[in-house]
């Protein structure tokens, strides 16, 4: 029962630490087994040594005595949990969210997932090709970095076309006027919000309307 304890208060106070950090929040919600146990063991372990030792100098200058390992363990966990939360807490102020998901893509190798972090982040356009060879621009809502596997993806279309045999977007569809009519609020955005599997994605890249008009000589199509 001892050891079940002993294991208990670090994988507590290590799950806290690495869960709010952003740092480490969207690489472990992707891992399974040892690989996510012993990593949040370590930190759990760490933190409760780092507040073991600061309870011990504390308890030598104030004359009192923690030969009692119950209490000590009690307190130990405690504090240990408390500063789990406070830390992170305090490290988010610097690294926000959006800058955490998108150094968990490049971790990953996941480029795609970069680029669609930063059309949440920035809201940039981005323009999807499936492998049907229909493309989408739009807006990203969700990028699906935060799930614990492949998922879908989520968009606010603008346009939409298809790519012909040599891959030259053709847009043939604007649904830029219904949304800019629409009001402002996030509940009727995600009305016109269109899931795509991610798996079916091909390409994808930042798009420029202003460039696709003017370099590649395309009109935009007209509103639907």
């Amino acid at each position: 029962m001892n050891a079940v304890n002993l294991l208990i208060g670090p994988m507590l106070v290590g799950f806290l630490a690495v869960v709010m950090l952003n740092v480490s929040r969207y690489w472990v919600i992707r891992q399974t087994g040892y690989v996510f146990l012993l990593p949040v063991l370590i930190v759990g372990t760490a933190l409760m040594h780092v507040v073991d030792a600061g309870l011990t100098a504390l308890g030598q200058i104030c004359g009192s005595d923690r030969s009692n390992w119950r209490l000590g363990l009690g307190s130990t966990t405690f504090w240990a949990t408390a500063l789990a939360i406070a830390m992170p807490a305090a490290a988010n102020v610097v690294i926000g969210r959006g800058r955490s998901a998108r150094l968990a893509a490049k971790w990953r190798g996941g480029l795609t997932e970069c680029l669609l972090q930063d059309s949440i982040d920035f809201r940039s356009l981005v323009e999807l090709t499936l492998k049907t060879g229909k493309s989408y621009v739009g807006f990203v809502l969700e990028s699906g970095i935060s799930t614990p596997s492949e998922s879908d993806v989520s968009i606010v279309p603008i346009f939409s076309g298809h790519r012909d045999d040599e891959q030259r977007l053709h847009l043939t569809t604007s649904y830029r006027d219904a949304i800019l009519e629409a009001p402002r609020d996030d509940d009727v955005l995600y009305q016109f919000e269109l899931v795509l599997a991610k798996n079916q994605i091909v390409s994808a890249r930042r798009f420029d309307v202003d460039i696709f008009a003017a370099r590649f000589g395309r009109p935009l199509p007209p509103p639907a």
